[in-house]
């Protein structure tokens, strides 16, 4: 049994879909004291009587900082991560891209290869490493891995599926740029 009929396009769909948010942001409910969604988020908004222009206190690792002084680290840090980023984006990666081309065939493995390269390196840089040296193991093994299948949407990859192509990644770089991949808790 079919609830909604055949739609032509996205768009006649979003738009049905649409209404239905309205409405339901629109009349009271029950859960909400009687209120609508719109009413208590415009009783909010008048009763909100703080600055608008202060930033809450920001919380990293045991530290309390203000939220400048949180912007000033980030744009110190991603300063002292760009010789890191160089690498990854015009070196690191455009060669493992041809590297996987000669040595994986399969054109699904070889992207769903680069992908976990591309998102890892994303994510040391988001993690705050500066250089490839400083990445921990326990990263590379365990937290990255089991990172992935709650984060990365569109993959279907389990944690050990990204550890092992986060292996053909570590081999890559033990060839070309003579690293020993045991550092990072690859055996030969």
């Amino acid at each position: 049994m079919r609830v909604f009929p055949k739609f032509s396009d996205i768009d006649e769909l979003n738009n049905i879909l649409q209404v239905f948010v309205s409405a339901w942001n629109a009349f009271p409910h029950k859960a909400l004291g009687g209120k609508a969604p719109n009413e208590l988020f415009e009783s909010a908004m008048i009763d909100d009587d703080t600055d608008d222009n202060q930033m809450p206190m920001v919380r990293v690792g045991d530290e309390e900082m203000s939220f400048d002084e949180f912007q000033s680290m980030i744009q110190k840090m991603e300063k002292l991560q760009e010789p890191f980023k160089y690498w990854i984006d015009e070196e690191a990666l455009p060669k493992y891209e041809n590297y996987l081309k000669q040595m994986v065939k399969n054109t699904n493995s070889r992207e769903n290869h680069y992908e976990v390269a591309d998102i890892f390196f994303q994510r040391v840089l988001h993690v705050g490493f500066l250089t490839l040296e400083e990445i921990r193991t326990v990263f590379i093994q365990e937290e990255f891995p089991h990172w992935w299948p709650t984060h990365i949407m569109d993959s279907n990859l389990n944690p050990s599926q990204v550890r092992n192509s986060l292996k053909k990644l570590f081999t890559f770089l033990e060839l070309v740029y003579e690293i020993d991949a045991r550092e990072y808790g690859f055996e030969r």
